[in-house]
């Protein structure tokens, strides 16, 4: 019984841990000058940015 008890907690411990990921923020996209922000429309290609 004791051994049951012991298993299932490190079960619950293993688990519980592992679902402590580090994960960093990383800034995704590009990055727009000032300049180009009005010139940015709907529909617009990486090309005629």
């Amino acid at each position: 019984m004791i051994n049951k008890f012991k298993l299932i907690s490190v079960l619950v411990l293993i688990i519980t841990i592992s679902a402590c990921v580090y994960r960093p923020d990383l800034q995704q996209g590009n990055l727009l000058n000032i300049e180009n922000i009005d010139r940015v429309q709907i529909d617009m290609t990486k090309s005629k940015i």
